[in-house]
């Protein structure tokens, strides 16, 4: 790449910050790093950002370290700069044998590595991308080939967070493995089948977190809630993620458990998101009549049709039941909290991993549909 050829185009959002304080808070190192890295990315803060979680934070810094040359060197690869986002998902020939291998992820066999993997350069705003999905890890049937599937499927939104359930520890290595430095990853658990969260480290301050577990479940259930920041206005944040417990007959433990999540949400100083497979029936939300201050994402959106039933064997062929009647039901739920200066507006609720693949032998990534959803962070009116 001629860096000579680079324009660089500061955001309007960063007209009001200095570039090396943001920089050096955003990655959490030292200033004089930030600065190095920033000079030799020509003073453009995403792609300095892109070099630095991709290629020096990797590298074993010490006093005879350069870190610009170290910097000047790997922005000569064309792999950590790149003009254009690549293709969605959906535009990949996913029925194509060679569309798709399990190191490299979605793209054509002639396709390097490199290129396939290549991220977008993150665009800053007063929003946050978020993902929840079930991945079915209990599925014993292509539960490794899915699991990647769906890392790719996700990567290529460029999540802020992503919410995941049913992570078993053989998919928890590949999820580590695909988002790599790129994401902060806490698991739930690390046995039997569990939860987790990533944070997208270039746009999320992780703070800290803690994983409660839930007193009377019979299905080792528990919620983990994130204390973090969103960039770039450092805005305090609370992210909470469950599984909670399933099956009709649990329906009692199942609405202990939701309760004690609204409980939490209602408790935090922060504008929070919750979200998960909740297994939730409405009946079992009216009994519990939550406050008027927690708000589903997908009535706010006006109740969509078309993405009401995320666990929908109507539809969804992984899992096959001898009966004559295909349950439907919304599983997978998102609820916002605002605090008394901050809230979130949904402007976009989608559903993911709606196609199949060769690669899982033609099944869908899982038996749920992931949720995608945008929210628009702005001033709130509680």
């Amino acid at each position: 790449m001629d860096n000579d050829n680079v324009s660089i185009v500061y955001p309007t959002d960063w007209k009001t910050i200095h570039r090396k304080e943001f920089f050096s808070v955003a990655v959490n190192c030292d200033e004089s790093i930030g600065e190095s890295v920033l000079d030799a990315s020509q003073w453009n803060v995403p792609r300095a950002l892109e070099l630095y979680f991709d290629t020096i934070s990797q590298q074993p810094i010490d006093n005879d370290v350069c870190l610009v040359d170290i910097a000047k060197e790997s922005v000569n690869q064309e792999v950590y700069y790149i003009d254009d986002k690549p293709s969605s998902y959906s535009t990949l020939n996913r029925h194509s044998s060679n569309s798709y291998d399990s190191l490299g992820g979605l793209g054509s066999a002639s396709t390097s590595y490199s290129q396939r993997n290549a991220t977008p350069i993150p665009e800053y705003e007063n929003k946050l991308k978020l993902i929840t999905w079930n991945l079915d890890g209990l599925d014993v049937c292509n539960t490794e080939n899915r699991a990647a599937v769906a890392c790719d499927i996700m990567k290529s939104l460029t999540p802020d967070v992503i919410f995941l359930q049913e992570v078993i520890p053989d998919t928890l290595k590949i999820i580590e493995r695909k988002f790599n430095t790129l994401y902060h990853c806490i698991p739930g658990n690390k046995e039997l089948y569990f939860t987790a969260m990533l944070l997208n480290r270039r746009t999320i301050v992780y703070e800290k977190h803690y994983i409660e577990q839930f007193p009377t479940t019979q299905m080792t259930r528990n919620l983990i809630v994130a204390h973090c920041h969103i960039l770039p206005d450092r805005v305090p944040c609370q992210l909470m993620t469950s599984h909670l417990e399933s099956m009709k007959d649990y329906s009692a433990e199942r609405t202990k458990q939701l309760r004690r999540c609204f409980e939490v949400m209602l408790q935090s100083d922060s504008p929070v998101v919750f979200g998960g497979d909740l297994n939730l029936r409405d009946a079992e939300l009216m009994k519990i009549s939550p406050s008027r201050e927690i708000h589903d994402v997908w009535d706010t959106m006006g109740r969509p049709q078309d993405t009401k039933y995320t666990w929908d064997l109507k539809v969804n062929t992984n899992l096959q039941i001898q009966a004559p009647y295909k349950p439907r039901c919304r599983f997978d739920r998102i609820y916002t909290r605002a605090s008394r200066d901050r809230g979130f507006t949904p402007t976009r609720f989608e559903f993911i991993g709606k196609d199949k693949f060769d690669f899982c032998d033609n099944r869908f990534p899982s038996d749920h549909w992931g949720i995608y959803t945008e929210l628009k962070l702005n001033r709130s009116l509680r």
